[in-house]
């Protein structure tokens, strides 16, 4: 299983936050560390990620994803998504 990051922009107007959410959750196990950000436990690579979700963004969206190996610095991430962090990378 890969561990990939994803952060992303999204500029329109009428930001569809909840449908870039809901298809990042269903990648697989995750977690929600930060506002634009995502960390999923994946059987996919950073590519193919990236390349399932500009399915759900807009032409004129940023998207980010890369293959984590471990967490190098943790500030103030609470609750359950540090516990996560800590058990998955």
């Amino acid at each position: 299983m890969n561990s990939i990051l994803i952060t992303y922009d999204l500029h329109n107007p009428d930001r569809n936050y909840p449908r870039i959410s809901e298809a990042i959750k269903a990648l697989g196990d995750w977690c929600h560390p930060v506002e634009s950000g995502w960390i999923v436990k994946t059987d996919l690579n950073e590519l193919e990620v990236a390349n399932h979700l500009s399915n759900y963004i807009d032409s004129n969206d940023s998207l980010f994803t890369s293959e984590l190996s471990k967490a190098v610095a943790l500030l103030r991430i609470q609750g359950d998504c540090m516990d996560w962090l800590k058990s998955q990378l």
